[in-house]
């Protein structure tokens, strides 16, 4: 079990270090987390070859759709066949997608023990509070000018973007007074706000549904508070969103006495927030909490009572709503299969409208592989939610470590979801590692249960037992020949 802890472990763990590029390959930048997945798909082939072990993986909605998946970018290869160019593009990027996804399909069918996964989130929530105190640091830095307060991004495939906001280094972050939105390491405040939420939820769960306590309880608490406020300083409405969604959730889900918990979790936040906008209202001269009623006021129409109300600048909302238009607008000239994975920017509608992306997984993936991939997109997103409230349902059923995981899924399900609604991370870990962690747990969730199953063997029989035969079988020769011999 330690080479499996150890294994997964390094794959989420290092996904922190994306920014950051080993080599590149043409405008490809590989990073640590690329290798790392690397090396996990050639453990998976050591472990299925020479050890024999298969892939098991429970029927259920998800699971078709996730094994269905090639086919649907197979199908989208109609659009550069089409057009008549856009195979190149195509190769890359479906080449891209493959490892990740592959990487989704092992890590699910190996129904790896529930102690493994436990481990990996801890090992995920102790690297979180370190970028979540650094982001803390950064906003000091930041106005007084200390090291460490940029950090160049070097990983060739995170392209600038949006022209309204500082760049420096290659991150992004929104300026008022002397506040910047913190970012951490991470090349923009959007991706620092989403981890802060998921790593919440790992942590905070475990503290409200109070399973044992896998962590002490002030190392916990510790942990809610340095990524509450490092989440609270992004400035992001992405990570607001995703937190009602999850409070949402939890007060349907969640028992009495754990919604009473989860009253006291708000009340904290409040505290926090109103405790980090004190100190940081000196600092910076602004106030987060009125940006925050402005940007909102500003976005929906209402107006607004400061100097950035109504027009907030740098606001992206515009921006990300433009970019979905112009992937709808591909899909409706290439509406059965999609102008082919990757090729969003290649198409005319982009080139157009100067969009050469889109800011939403679910516009890109109707754009590039059409309905066909777009039904099954969602339907496998969907499916992912629907297996983690099925499996949290009957979470009585499990081990004490398997029902504290499956308390997590929900929540990190809501959260897949709108991550595919507002950023767009098809190909890209995020997602498969997301998809890859929830269904692995539910499927260990049905194992334990011994619940109806189908497997997916490479070998018939191991290599190792196929050479330890042979070698068994060359030495007997070996001794026979020799008797002869003799006599």
């Amino acid at each position: 079990m330690r080479e499996k802890k150890i294994m997964y472990g390094a794959v989420y763990a290092s996904w922190v270090l994306m920014p950051f590029q080993v080599f590149a390959i043409g405008t490809f930048g590989i990073t640590v987390n690329d290798l790392m997945i690397f090396v996990f798909l050639a453990w998976a082939v050591f472990r299925m070859v020479w050890r024999g072990e298969s892939l098991a993986f429970t029927p259920s909605v998800a699971t078709t759709c996730l094994l269905a998946f090639p086919l649907v970018v197979l199908l989208s290869l109609s659009g550069p066949i089409v057009d008549g160019f856009g195979f190149v593009q195509f190769a890359k990027s479906g080449l891209h997608w493959l490892y990740l996804w592959l990487f989704a399909v092992v890590t699910v069918g190996f129904r790896d023990e529930s102690e493994v996964w436990l481990t990996t989130l801890r090992v995920v929530v102790g690297v979180s509070v370190v970028i979540a105190l650094f982001g803390v640091y950064q906003l000091v830095a930041r106005v007084y000018d200390w090291p460490l307060a940029w950090i160049e991004i070097t990983n060739l495939s995170i392209h600038s973007s949006r022209s309204s906001e500082i760049v420096e280094g290659g991150q992004l972050a929104l300026q008022f007074e002397n506040f910047f939105r913190a970012t951490s390491i991470f090349s923009e405040p959007s991706v620092l706000a989403s981890f802060s939420v998921v790593c919440l939820v790992y942590v905070g769960m475990a503290l409200i549904q109070n399973h044992g306590m896998v962590w002490r309880k002030s190392w916990a608490v510790f942990a809610v508070v340095s990524l509450f406020v490092a989440l609270f300083l992004t400035f992001s409405l992405t990570g607001v969103v995703q937190v009602v969604a999850v409070i949402a959730l939890m007060a349907i889900l969640e028992r009495k006495d754990i919604r009473n918990r989860i009253g006291s979790g708000i009340a904290l936040c409040v505290l926090l927030v109103v405790l980090a906008d004190v100190l940081v209202q000196p600092l910076t001269g602004v106030s987060l909490v009125e940006l925050f009623v402005q940007r909102i006021e500003g976005i929906v129409g209402v107006g607004g009572i400061g100097p950035y109300s109504e027009h907030i600048v740098g606001e992206s909302f515009t921006t990300r709503t433009n970019s979905m238009a112009t992937g709808f607008a591909i899909f409706a000239e290439y509406p059965l299969a999609g102008a082919g994975i990757g090729r969003f920017s290649q198409t005319t509608p982009a080139i157009v409208s100067g969009y050469l992306f889109s800011d939403a997984a679910l516009t890109s993936v109707f754009a590039e592989q059409g309905l066909i991939g777009g039904i099954v997109f969602t339907t496998l997103i969907v499916g992912v939610f629907g297996s983690a409230i099925y499996w949290f349902k009957r979470s009585s059923e499990l081990s004490a470590t398997t029902r504290l995981l499956v308390g997590l899924c929900p929540y990190l399900g809501v959260i897949l979801i709108i991550k595919q609604i507002i950023a767009n991370d098809f190909i890209h870990a995020w997602l498969w590692l997301s998809i890859a962690l929830i269904l692995a747990i539910c499927n260990r969730a049905a194992l334990e249960t011994n619940a109806a199953h189908f497997s997916l063997s490479a070998v018939q029989q191991n290599m190792s037992s196929y050479v330890q035969q042979r070698l068994v079988a060359a030495g007997n020769l070996d001794r026979s020949s020799q008797k002869h011999g003799t006599e």
